[in-house]
Order: C-alpha cells, then structure tokens, then sequence
C-alpha cells in the first residue's frame, strides 16, 4: 500500500453520502471513488474560558524532548509543498524490504476477524512499518503550511511525524498509546477505551455519540447563556445535530464538550507535534474542583484524529483502584430497600477507603451523599445508567446481587444454562469465552513433570509445580524479538528439589507433632541412634532433635535444579492427613482407586519451618507434592486441566503488581477442595460455571483469612499473610469474580489475542438468548459458530492451524452437548466431515483451508482436502511431488511460474514474504525453504557451456561474463532467501530456521563481501560472539577496501525491520 494513500479518506469527509463499502474500498484497495475526490474540511474553533485551560508556562511540564534530532529529522517547513510530487526513497542497503508489497498477494483472499481488524493489519500497520524503517523526516512531505495544522490529506503525510511525536511523549510520561479504528467515530471509541480501563464496563462508542448528540438536543446553550448554533458555519442547529448523528462523523470541540459535561470527567487532551506538547483541560460546566475528579487522557494527531492514553499498567490499576467494584456495588437487588442498600453501600466505600472519591464524583456516579440511588437514575437493560452513561453492564438479568448465597453457588456447577447472579452472565456464554480467548492448545508451561530421579544412588523429589507441571503461562501469539522477552521467561528459572536421604517411617526417627502447627513436625532422634553426625543434632527440653542437614558439595544434582535440600522419603501416609482419606466426597472426587494410590505413595519431609515458629532451625514440614502431581494425572479431563491453567493464569495477572501475592501452592489448594463439590463431568460442559464457583471459593476464604490445604485442612495456607496482604489479595480476586470476562479480555489482548474485546462484545450484546432453551439452537447457528468462524480467521492468517482445527473440534462436540435440545428440533446435526467442511468453506484463503483440513484428517482419521479443490488445477505437490512441504503442496502455482526453478523459487519468495507479512511463521518457512532449494536446484542445472571449439575470445568472455551474471542474480535471490530465514527466526524468538542455513550462507558471503554485516548480526542474534566478531572485522575491512557499492548504506542495520 503507497504511502501516499487515504488519509485525506479517513473520518473527513463532509458528504457523507458515501456509502461504508464505498469508503473502505477506497482505503483499502488504493483506489479513489469519485465521490470522495472533492472534499471540504469542516473547521469549528469552539471554546469557552469557562471550560476549556490551555497549558501555560506554569503548567505542569511534560518531557517530549526531540527537538535534538539531526537535521535530516527536523519537521517539514517547507510551505510550497506539492501535494502529488513524488516521495523521495531511502538509502538502499544489502537486506530485501521485509513488508515490501509482492505480485502474489491479493486482497480477496486474506481472512479477517472483523472490519477493525482488517483496517490495523491492512492500514494502520503501514504506519508502524514505515517508522520502524525508515530515518524520519527524510521521507515526509511538507505540509500546505507551516502549522501544525494543516488542512486535508496534507494532514496524512505528517502522520508518521504525529505518531512518533505522541510515542515519545508516551514513553516519556508513563503512557501507552491505544490507538482506536479512524472511522470518524474515534473520539467515542477513545472516551469509550478510557472509561473501560477506569472499570466502567458497557458504553460503546455508539451509545455514547447517541447519549452526547442527546445531551447537546437537550442542553443547547453555554454558561453564559448564548446558543452553541452561533459557532456554526453555513447550517443550522438541527442541521448539525444530524450530521453529527451519523456515526461516521468526525467530531469536533463542541461534540467533545458536551461529551465531557453528560459524563462529568475531567478530560485532558495531548496534541504533540515535534517538540511541541499542547495540553487541553476540557472541564464540566461549573466545575470548582477538577483535581480529584475522575480524569481520562485523549492523544489529538494534529485535528484528524483521536486515540486513548493509556497510563502504563492500566490493566493492574483498574482493579487496584476499587472504582470498578464500586460501580459494580451500586447495581444491587430490589429486594433490599433503601436503608439495607444505603448501610450495605457504605460499608464497601468505607471497607475501600472510597468516601472522597464518591463526593467528588456523585454528578457522574448518579448517587448522593447518603449512596442512595435517586430518582434520576434509571434502572436499565444493560446496567444503571444516568443520561444514557452505563456505569455496570448488568448483561442478562434486571438486577445483580449484591453477594452470592450458597445455593446460586451450587447452581453455577450444577447447571450449564444458569444465568450467574453476581454478573448476569449466561454460563454458556462464559464458558464459549473461557474456550475462545484463553485457549487450550495455547496455554503453555514453563516446565515439564520431573517424577523421582536417581542420580548416583540418591533420589531426587521435585518439589511444587515442578512435579505436577502446572506452573503455565499464555503463550504470546504477538511477534516479538528474540531478546526482548528472553530474559523475562529465563530469570528465576529452576527447579527445587529434595534428596531423600532415607525413608523416615523404616529408621530411627520419631515424627513429632504436638509442639507444632499443623503440617509441621520435629524429628526425635532417639539416644541409642548413630545415624547422624553431632553437628546436625540439637538438644532440646531434655529430646535430641534433628536440625536441617547441609547439601554435600559432592552430591551430583538433577538437572534444571536451582535449590536443593536435604530431606526423608515418607511411604506411609502422616497421621495428621487420615482424616483426608476417609473424607466423605459427595460427588466421589477423586475415586476411591485414586484416593488409594495416593496413599500409597506417601509424601515427603522437608526441612521447612512455620512462619511462627519458636524452633525453625529443628522444625521440619509434610510435602504433598507427589500426591498432588497424581490428581492431576489421574483425575483430570482436558477441559478440567484447562479450567485449572485458566484460573491459574487469570490469578497470576490480577495479583502481579501486589508486594504479597498468591503462590501455585495456594491456588491448588483452592482448586482441589474446590473440585469436591463439583458434579463429573461438568467441567467438559460448564466450564465457566466452575471457574466461577473456584474463584468464589478463595474469595470466601480470603474473607475469612483462612485457606484450608487440601490434604491438612487444619493448615491454615494463608498464615503470615498480614490483614492488609488479604484486603489487596481479596479485592483482586472480588474483581475477578465480579468481571471475569473482562479480566479474560484484559489477558488475551496483552498476549497478542487482538479479536478478544470484539469477541466479547459479540458475543454479550445478545446474551439473554444464551438463556433460553428454545433459543439455543439459533444461538448455536447464529451466534456461537460465527463467531468461532471468526476466530479461526484470525488463528489461521498467523499460522495457527492446529489451534483452529482443535477449536472447531470444540464447536463441532458442542453439537451433542446440546444433543437434547437440538434433536427436537427438524434440523438434524452435522457429521465430522459436513460440519468442518461448512466451516472451511468460510475462509478465504485456500492454503488455511488446507491445512485446517488436514489437521481435521488427523483428529478424524477421515480424508476431505480433496473435497476442497478442483483436481485440474496445478499445484506445488504436482511440480515438486518428492521434495514440496506438506505445509504448501495445496499451494496453487500460476501457469507462468511453472517450467522453471528459478520463476517458481521467485513465486515462492513473494508468497513467503507475504505470509511473513502477516506474521504466519509457518507458511512463510516453508515457502522460502522450498525457494531456497529451488535456486539451489537452478544454480546446480546451469549448464557449463564448452567455448574451447571458439576461437573468438571476445565471445568466449562475452559468454562467460553472461553465466557469470545470471549465476550472480541467482545467488542474490539466495541471499534474499536467507535474510528472510532470518528475519523468521527474529519473529519467531528462535534459532530456527536460521541455524540450519549458517554454513550456506557463510559459503554465500565468500562471493558477496558486503553480507559480512548481516551474517555477523545474524550470529549475534544466535549468540555466538567469536563469528559475530569475525564477520564484523570482514565487514569493517571491506569497507576499507573502497569498493563498497554505492548503493549501499555506509552502516545497515538490521534489527528494526
């Protein structure tokens, strides 16, 4: 897409008369529509004293320093700027343009989750790409005049100078940027990101244009008395209020004015332009005091656009400041009346320190003094709302509850169709969402199960997550550099384990628990014994204890061991833990079978100490780890173990920025004595309604500051833990209770899930149908399977086929889930092959649709790729049949690619580069590996041509000469090939595929010299230093030489592509 393309397009249009289609197929294709050529800009300069504060020199100062950039960087002042001269090019170094566009690609067959998602990975992406590569400043055209702001599409050629402007300022001041779809709707879309990352849940931008253009009809004149209309140009009041209705209508002060009042929140707006930070304070009319008000944070690109700023670590504070619970608080029953309410009420504000907060903001929260509700609020469908401001979605019921008695807890494990009373969420839609953004096939661990290891006649326990292998994270789907989450995953890594000297229960020793916690125990050691060494006895109330031993410097320890201790094996079950195994279990969980082997297996002694203890240095503790580790690998379906990570995963997040927070231990004990309770089989069905019903068993046991551990129901977990450590860990887990969905939302999209808020708004603003059984069928069809449709779009254009296969293995089992509801009805449900090839007959792209399928053959053992395809075309597996990647032997080969190496390894090399576009590692690999081999294939078959019969020498060189050339050509698209292997290892974080081809690529640089720089870039990117320097001093010597080409950068760089 040229960079010359669109802007003037984007949200500024004054006819409006353009249909969507019409419009996006202008930004999109390149291609102007004839409708959207003469465009007058539309200019409002409303303000008012009263509301408005422009920054001045005794405003607080925000750091934006790039004013000390070199000339070549400096903002364009050229004011004879010609709009369609051409865009000068940049210096050209050794390395192919990654995002470079290709003959292959073609907009029709590329999938897409939705119109937003297609405009930031078809537009918006452009921008990022261009600032990643490109020296700023040497590529922009000036703008119409020397202001900032200039008029019309002159606005987009200084778009990447706005972007790197507002991103420093960002970095500088503590905020992200969120940019938001140019739409003409972004000032609502960025109000609306702000509110949602405050905790207020609900309002899209639409409702709140509807909700502003109604407060303007209704509120048509300033403090001073004067009509707003005065400020209008050539049109009348309700001329304007209908325009601004349209939601592709860019907006302008007066629309974001009588935002700001209908909201009541303080709002400051950042337009940064070089060095040049211009702060706009727009306050509610009669506001005395803006200082503690909520406020929210706008970025204005020049007047074109808006976008939201995010504080950095927005996603910890919004649960951390209480607001989000608060308004949730304020949607309570109607079964409680105004006083049970009011104390009720109060009593969370003053449990959360809020009482200054409610003052301060009573206009926008709807409540007054006294927090009761007054008549001005309505109670609504989607939460209670003042002037249409949803301050608490309430989804599918007309009220929540304030808290959740023990029968709507049981019901939330006991019933898939149950609508959750303290969310108002459908069940069913909960847990589509739990399968839809936490995948399984996504979730990851940081370690695999290391069972009892024998190193040199010891016996090593791994103690913990290591032992169960339940320590896991989200992947991120999101490419990123090798280094830049490397040392992130690596730190802290390691195991603790225990060597097991002997077993405690056939020697000498005497567990003694009376004069300890529960779970804890002291080690007699009887006079007679002489299996100990003095040093490690100790002597105490006329008893000979065993103190903790030291690790041997000789002991041989297992791998990925970072702690280790000295500790006994213990096969008989500890007395303290009988009670677990004669436990009464409502729904026999775990067996009878299992409860056996884990009691057989006993547990192990470790030398750790209570909190509290009076004796650390002789106290010792039972650990269940192997017990625990059984559970898990006898007693969990896949959708439980998921259910666990997902719980797990979701607690992680939420309590990351506290100084006290809850460890794996702490977790599984939640989990298990949870899971007693919970019918079988209801984790495959229900599985959001688990989830729920685990969350609010911890926030029950925070409340009463006491986790029971599962095997030792008398070991209080949470000891140790002070008052305030519980209050900050409650509020965290009360907020994951009450916003499950969203916190979900809040995970998937910092692990490169960009569909996930989409997704969820989908899926929820319909969400009462989820609760009827008459509907479900509908539901099923019209709801659940596109937009699992969707999601499989977005899975497989980044490569993720396996994943998508799997999620429509889920979908497809959902279908007899609801078996007894869908079989009363005439449409019968689909077989495996049917359902799959409905679905793939959804996407685009043909090699998606491949590949899902044969992932499909895999899981079914039933063949439909064929199916898919016309058997007359030509495809890679027919040119190559021995030596073509499975992953593109469906790739269909154009007619004038085939008879050729050398045309097909071009063919293949555009469609590599396009699939690296977007991020399909797996494609991109196998295409440019299959490119590779072909040139190699090209070069091998060049034939040698015997000149020694011609006695011409003139001809004999001209010969020559030619192979020569053609040999080089071919050799430089194999170097093309090879930067993109390494450009696919960078994305990917990994050394392959880059490794495999370094001897190749070394025998590749001895003819091409100036490739010394990025081989040695490359071998710091395997992180092998002596060739790294090697290659760099080659690199540095040919410079020396003088026959650098001129073409080529004096030092290219590699790293931001």
């Amino acid at each position: 897409m040229a960079h010359s393309n669109v802007f003037s397009e984007i949200e500024k249009s004054l006819n409006r008369t353009v249909s969507r289609e019409e419009f996006f197929h202008g930004v999109w294709s390149n291609e102007k529509s004839s409708k959207l050529t003469d465009t007058t800009e539309f200019n409002n300069s409303f303000s008012s004293e009263n509301d408005e504060k422009t920054s001045t020199a005794d405003d607080i100062v925000f750091h934006n320093e790039v004013g000390n950039l070199p000339a070549n960087e400096m903002l364009p002042t050229d004011s004879n700027h010609e709009r369609d001269k051409d865009v000068p090019q940049t210096v050209e170094d050794s390395r192919p343009d990654i995002f470079e566009s290709g003959s292959y690609s073609s907009s029709e067959n590329v999938d897409y989750f939705d119109s937003e998602d297609e405009f930031f990975e078809t537009y918006r992406n452009k921008f990022e790409e261009f600032q990643s590569m490109v020296n700023f400043g040497v590529d922009f055209r000036e703008a119409d005049n020397q202001d900032r702001y200039c008029q019309g599409v002159s606005q987009y050629f200084n778009m990447p100078v706005f972007m790197k402007s507002l991103k420093k300022f960002a970095d500088d001041n503590n905020f992200e940027i969120h940019d938001v779809m140019a739409d003409g709707n972004c000032l609502f879309r960025a109000i609306a990101d702000q509110l949602l990352i405050n905790g207020i849940f609900g309002n899209s931008p639409t409702s709140l244009r509807e909700s502003t253009i109604k407060y303007l009809r209704q509120n048509p004149y300033q403090e001073d008395g004067s009509h707003i209309e005065s400020f209008l140009l050539n049109e009348n009041w309700e001329q304007y209020l209908m325009r601004m209705e349209n939601p592709a209508e860019w907006c302008d002060h007066i629309v974001l004015k009588a935002a700001v009042d209908f909201l009541a929140l303080r709002t400051i707006v950042f337009n940064v332009y070089g060095n040049d930070v211009r702060r706009t304070e727009v306050l509610t009319a009669n506001c005395q005091n803006s200082s503690d008000m909520m406020t929210i944070y706008l970025g204005h690109l020049g007047e074109f656009h808006y976008l939201s700023l995010r504080p950095n670590k927005w996603d910890r504070e919004w649960q951390k400041s209480y607001e989000a619970l608060l308004f949730r608080y304020m949607v309570c029953s109607k079964d409680m009346d105004s006083d049970s309410r009011s104390e009720w009420l109060r009593s969370k504000i003053d449990r959360f320190g809020l009482a200054k907060f409610v003052e301060n903001n009573s206009s926008m929260l709807g409540i007054v003094s006294n927090y009761k509700m007054p008549s001005k609020v309505q109670e609504h469908a989607f939460g209670i709302i003042k002037n249409g401001f949803t301050i608490c979605p309430i989804h599918a019921l007309p009220h929540l509850e304030p808290e959740e008695c023990e029968d709507s807890r049981q019901r939330s494990v006991e019933d898939p169709f149950y609508i959750d009373k303290r969310t108002g969420l459908p069940l069913l839609c909960l847990s589509f969402l739990t399968n839809h953004l936490i995948p399984r096939h996504f979730i990851l661990t940081y370690s695999h199960v290391y069972k009892d290891t024998d190193v040199d006649g010891t016996v090593f326990r791994y103690l913990g997550t290591n032992s169960s292998g339940t320590d896991v994270f989200l992947r991120d789907i999101m490419p990123m550099l090798f280094a830049e989450k490397q040392n992130e995953r690596d730190e802290g890594y390691g195991a603790t384990v225990v060597a097991m000297t002997s077993d405690v229960s056939q020697s000498s020793l005497i567990q003694d628990t009376e004069m300890t916690y529960p779970g804890y125990l002291r080690l007699k050691v009887p006079p007679s014994s002489t299996d100990f060494l003095s040093k490690d006895l100790y002597r105490y109330e006329g008893y000979t204890f065993l103190k903790k031993m030291d690790v041997p410097d000789q002991l041989t320890m297992p791998r990925h061991t970072k702690k280790c201790l000295m500790g006994f094996k213990c096969k008989e079950f500890p007395t303290i833990a009988e009670e677990w195994k004669y436990r009464r279990r409502i729904h026999q969980w775990p067996s009878n079978a299992v409860v056996k082997m884990v009691q057989n297996s006993g547990c192990a002694i470790i030398p750790k100490h209570h909190s509290s203890s009076s004796q650390p240095g002789i106290e010792w503790k039972y650990d269940f780890s192997v017990s625990e580790a059984i559970l898990f690998q006898n007693t969990f379906s896949a959708q439980k173990g998921h259910g666990f990570y997902v719980i797990k995963i979701l607690l992680d997040h939420c309590t990351a920025s506290l100084s006290r927070r809850l460890k794996s231990k702490h977790i599984r004990a939640a989990f298990f004595n949870s899971c007693e309770f919970i019918p079988y089989g209801m984790w495959d069905t229900n599985i959001g309604g688990c989830i729920l019903y685990v969350i609010s068993y911890l926030t029950s046991c925070l409340q009463k500051k006491n986790l029971p551990n599962y095997f030792i129901p008398k070991r209080n977990m949470l000891f140790g833990f002070s008052d305030e450590d519980i209050n900050a860990i409650y509020i965290q887990v009360e907020a994951l209770r009450l916003f499950p969905h969203q916190v979900m939302v809040h995970v998937a999209e910092m692990n490169g899930f960009r569909y996930a808020a989409n997704l969820t708004t989908s899926i929820l603003q319909d969400c009462r149908r989820f609760a009827s059984i008459s509907d479900l069928e509908s539901v099923y069809k019209d709801t659940l399977m596109p937009e699992t449709i969707k999601t499989v779009k977005f899975l497989t254009r980044r490569g993720f086929y396996e994943q998508a296969a799997l999620l429509l293995c889920y979908m497809f089992d959902c279908q007899h889930l609801y078996g007894d509801t869908l079989s009363n009805t005439s449409s019968p449900c689909y077989s495996s092959a049917e359902f799959y090839c409905n679905a793939l007959g959804n996407l685009n792209h043909e090699i998606s649709r491949v590949m899902v399928a044969m992932h499909y053959e895999t899981i079914f053992a039933e063949r439909i790729v064929d199916l898919l395809f016309n058997k007359e075309d030509i495809f890679l597996k027919d040119i190559l049949p021995l030596e073509s990647d499975p992953n593109i032997s469906w790739l269909r080969v154009p007619e004038d690619k085939i008879g050729s190496y050398e045309l097909l390894a071009e063919f293949l090399y555009e469609f590599g580069k396009i699939e690296l576009k977007r991020f399909n590692k797996k494609l991109a690999e196998s295409a440019i590996a299959e490119s590779i081999h072909c040139l190699e294939r090209a070069i091998k078959d060049k034939p040698e041509l015997d000149v020694s019969e011609i006695d011409d020498e003139m001809l004999k060189m001209e010969i020559r000469s030619q192979r020569a050339d053609i040999l080089r050509q071919l050799k430089e698209k194999l170097k093309d090939c090879y930067i993109q292997m390494y450009f696919i290892s960078k994305i990917n974080r990994s050394y392959d595929p880059l490794q495999n081809y370094m001897h190749a690529i070394e025998e590749l640089c001895k003819d091409f010299p100036y490739m010394s720089d990025i081989v040695s870039e490359m071998y710091a990117f395997l992180r092998i230093p002596n060739k790294q320097r090697e290659y760099a001093e080659l690199y540095e010597m040919f410079i020396g030489t003088g026959t650098r080409p001129s073409g080529l950068a004096k030092t290219p760089s590699y790293r931001h592509w």
